[in-house]
C-alpha cells in the first residue's frame, strides 16, 4: 500500500512534463546569459587594482562556505513541502549580487571598490550552496527517472549555447565603453534576466513532499551523531558513491591549478591559444550530450557513468604528453567529451543512491564531500609541484582519480560480472565437501559478492 501510494505521489503526467520541459530549457537559457558575469568577475576586481590574495577569495571563500552551510541547509530543505519555490528564491537572492557589484563603483573607488565586491561576491555562497542542493533535487523529479537525461541534456545543450553567444557580445561591450560602465552595464544586464529565471523556476511542477523530520532531531547531541553514522553506514550505494567522487575529485583538483601554468609556462600557449582551448571545450561538450544520452539510454546510467569517469581521470596524464598548444587542443576535445557523459552519469546516478524522501540530506553529504575535495586538492598540488616535475604531478592527479574510478565500479555490475568471471575460472571441485585451496577461494568470492 505504502508501494503504491509512493508511485501514485510521484507520478508526472506528460502534459506536466512537456511543460517542465520547456521552463527547465528556458532556464537554462537565462543561466548561460549570466554566466559572463562570473567569467569577468575576476577580471574586474583586478582591473579595479586589486591584489593577487584578494583575487583568490573569489573562489576559496565561497568553497569553505558551502562546506559549512551545506549540512544546515539541508535540514532546512527537509521541512520544505514546494522544494521548487526554495531553489528559485535561494538562487534569485544569489543573481541580487549583480546589482550590488554594479552599484559599488559608484560609491567606492580603486582598491576599496574592488575589496567590497570580493566580499559581496563571496558571501553569495550562502544562499548558492542551498540553491545548488535544490537544484538537484528539482531538476531529478521535474521528470521520471527514464527522462531525467533526455531534460539535463536539452537543458545543458541550451544553456552552452546561449553562453556561447554571450560571452562574445559581453566582451564586445566592455571593451567598446569606458571603464567600469562596461561591466555595470554587464551586471545590471544580469539582474533583469534573474526574473527570468525566477520566472521559470517558479513555474515548474514537482510532485509535492512530505514534510520529513530529520533523524535524531530531539535528543543529546552525542545520541542525534551516532543515528546519523547508522543512518550513513545502511545506505552502501551512497556512501560508494561519495567516496568514489570525493577520491575522483581530490584527483583532478591536485591539477585544476597546476593545468593552466603548463600551458603559460611549458608550452607557451599565447592568449589566442588559451581562447581556442575554451571555445573547443564548450564546443565538444555541446556535441557530445546527444550521443552521451542514447548511450546512456542503451548501456544504462551505471556503465555511463565508469566509462565517462575512466576518460575524465586519464585527462591529466594525456594533457602532460601534450607538448605544444597544437597537441592539446584533441586532449581539450576529448576532455569536452567525457565530461558531457559525466554530467549526465553523475546527476542520474546520485538520485538513484539516495534514500527516498531523504534525497535533501544525502545531496548535501555528497556536496560536502566534493567541496571538501575541492579545498584540499589545489593545495596539495601546490606543494608536489615544489618536489616533483609539473608532469610528475599530473601523473600523480590520474592515479588518484582512477582510484576513484575503481570504487565506483565497486558499486556498478562491473563487480559482478568480475565475480562470476572468476568463479567460472576456478577448476571444478573434485571430492564434494573437501577443502581444497579452491573452495575456499570459492568461499571468500561469494562471500565477497554478497558483503558488496
Amino acid at each position: 500500500m505504502d508501494a503504491a501510494k509512493q508511485i501514485d505521489r510521484n507520478y508526472i503526467p506528460l502534459r506536466v512534463q512537456r511543460r517542465n520541459l520547456l521552463f527547465v530549457v528556458l532556464d537554462g537559457v537565462a543561466i548561460g546569459l549570466m554566466s559572463v558575469g562570473g567569467a569577468f568577475i575576476s577580471v574586474f576586481v583586478i582591473r579595479l587594482g586589486v591584489s593577487p590574495f584578494w583575487v583568490s577569495l573569489l573562489s576559496s571563500v565561497p568553497s569553505a562556505i558551502a562546506l559549512v552551510m551545506t549540512i544546515p541547509w539541508s535540514r532546512f530543505a527537509e521541512r520544505r513541502t514546494r522544494p521548487q519555490a526554495v531553489f528559485a528564491w535561494a538562487r534569485f537572492a544569489v543573481h541580487f549580487v549583480y546589482p550590488l557589484v554594479a552599484l559599488v563603483p559608484l560609491w567606492l573607488r580603486g582598491e576599496f571598490a574592488a575589496k567590497a565586491i570580493v566580499v559581496i561576491w563571496s558571501l553569495s555562497a550562502f544562499p548558492s550552496s542551498l540553491s545548488e542542493m535544490m537544484f538537484t533535487l528539482v531538476m531529478g523529479h521535474a521528470v521520471p527517472p527514464d527522462r531525467r537525461a533526455f531534460l539535463m541534456s536539452r537543458r545543458w545543450i541550451f544553456m552552452g549555447i546561449a553562453k556561447l553567444i554571450a560571452m562574445p557580445l559581453a566582451s564586445q561591450l566592455i571593451g567598446g565603453m569606458d571603464f567600469p560602465l562596461g561591466y555595470q552595464m554587464i551586471y545590471g544586464a544580469n539582474f533583469a534576466i534573474a526574473f527570468l529565471a525566477l520566472f521559470c523556476a517558479l513555474r515548474l511542477q514537482v510532485p509535492k513532499r512530505e514534510r520529513a523530520v530529520p533523524p535524531g532531531s530531539s535528543g543529546p547531541w552525542r545520541a542525534r551523531f551516532r543515528e546519523g553514522i547508522v543512518e550513513l553506514a545502511q545506505a552502501r550505494r551512497f556512501m560508494r558513491f561519495v567516496s568514489g567522487r570525493a577520491i575522483l575529485n581530490l584527483g583532478l583538483g591536485l591539477v585544476s591549478a597546476v593545468i593552466p601554468i603548463y600551458w603559460v609556462k611549458d608550452i607557451h600557449a599565447s592568449d589566442a591559444w588559451i581562447g581556442y582551448f575554451n571555445a573547443a571545450l564548450s564546443a565538444a561538450t555541446l556535441i557530445a550530450y546527444l550521443p552521451w544520452t542514447r548511450v546512456k539510454h542503451k548501456l544504462g546510467t551505471q556503465w555511463t557513468l565508469i566509462a565517462s569517469v575512466t576518460g575524465y581521470a586519464l585527462y591529466p596524464a594525456l594533457m602532460s604528453m601534450a607538448r605544444t598548444p597544437l597537441a592539446v587542443l584533441p586532449v581539450i576535445v576529448f576532455h569536452g567529451l567525457v565530461g558531457s557523459g559525466l554530467n549526465l552519469s553523475f546527476f542520474d546516478a546520485l538520485l538513484d543512491v539516495c534514500p527516498p524522501q531523504k534525497e535533501e540530506r544525502f545531496v548535501a553529504i555528497n556536496m560536502t564531500a566534493v567541496n571538501l575535495a575541492g579545498v584540499v586538492g589545489p593545495p596539495i598540488g601546490a606543494a608536489l609541484l615544489g618536489i616533483l616535475d609539473i608532469r610528475r604531478v599530473m601523473a600523480v592527479g590520474t592515479l588518484v582519480a582512477l582510484g576513484g574510478v575503481s570504487v565506483f565500479a565497486l558499486g556498478t555490475q562491473v563487480r559482478g560480472r568480475v565475480f562470476n568471471l572468476l568463479r567460472r575460472r576456478l577448476p571444478p571441485r573434485r571430492v564434494r565437501g573437501s577443502d581444497t585451496f579452491t573452495s575456499r577461494l570459492r568461499r571468500w568470492i561469494s562471500s565477497a559478492q554478497r558483503r558488496y
